[in-house]
C-alpha cells in the first residue's frame, strides 16, 4: 500500500511521468494489492468486495497510463514496448472490469459503475489490446455500453449517457429502453431536432413500448 502511494505521488510530478522504473513499481503494487485481496477472498475470509474491484480498475488505469509513455519515442524516435509484453495478465482479469460494474450497478452506484462499464469498453480502443480485436470479438461490448448508458441516465449526465450509445445501440434486448434514454437525454439537453429524431424511431420500431 505504502509503494503504492509513494509511486503515484512521485508520478504526480511532471517530471516524473515518463520514468518508467516508477510506473513499473506502481503497477507491480498495485498487481500486489489486487491479489492479496483475491487470495482472501479465495479463502473465505473477510474482505471489502469494493476494493477488490476498485483495485481492478486501477490496475489498468495505471496500465493504460503506462503504455501511453511507452508509445511516445525517444530521442533517437525508437519505441520499446516491454512492458505490453506482459499484458496477457490483464486480458486474464479483464472479465472483473464487467463484473465490478454489475456489482455497483446492483448497488445503485451509478458513478462508480460507469467507470467499471467505460473501463471495460476502452479495452477494445487501446492499442496495448490490438491484436485481441476485441471490437469484434467481444460479444459483452454492446451489454457492457448499455449498462454504460443505463447508469449515466440515472445519474441525468448527458456526456456519459451518449457517450457509449452508438455501441449500445447494437445490443438488441435493450434496444427500446436506449431509445427512450436517448429521447430523454436529448429533452434534457433541450436538443429538439433528435429528440423528435427519437420519438419518430420509436414510434416506427418500438410502437408497443410503454414510452412510446
Amino acid at each position: 500500500d505504502q509503494a503504492a502511494a509513494s509511486m503515484k505521488k512521485l508520478l504526480a510530478d511532471s517530471a516524473n511521468r515518463t520514468n518508467r522504473k516508477i510506473w513499473t513499481i506502481y503497477f507491480d503494487a498495485v498487481r500486489k494489492q489486487y491479489e492479496q485481496g483475491n487470495e482472501k477472498l479465495y479463502l473465505k475470509q473477510k474482505y471489502d468486495t469494493a476494493q477488490l474491484f476498485n483495485y481492478t480498475r486501477q490496475l489498468f488505469e495505471v496500465a493504460f497510463q503506462y503504455d501511453s509513455v511507452e508509445t511516445a519515442p525517444d530521442k533517437k524516435g525508437r519505441r520499446d514496448f516491454e512492458f505490453r509484453k506482459g499484458h496477457e495478465y490483464l486480458a486474464h482479469i479483464r472479465s472483473n472490469l464487467y463484473n465490478g460494474g454489475i456489482w455497483f450497478l446492483n448497488k445503485k452506484k451509478y458513478p462508480d459503475a460507469y467507470k467499471f462499464f467505460d473501463c471495460y469498453i476502452e479495452c477494445a480502443s487501446q492499442p496495448m489490446f490490438k491484436q485481441r480485436n476485441y471490437g469484434e470479438k467481444d460479444k459483452h461490448l454492446p451489454t457492457a455500453a448499455y449498462y454504460a448508458v443505463y447508469s449515466g441516465y440515472k445519474m441525468k449526465d448527458p456526456k456519459a449517457t451518449l457517450h457509449h450509445s452508438y455501441e449500445a445501440l447494437k445490443d438488441t434486448v435493450h434496444y427500446n429502453y436506449m431509445l427512450q434514454y436517448l429521447a430523454e437525454t436529448y429533452m434534457l439537453e433541450k436538443d429538439t431536432a433528435r429528440y423528435v429524431a427519437l420519438l419518430n424511431e420509436g414510434f416506427k420500431r418500438v410502437p408497443t413500448f410503454p414510452y412510446f
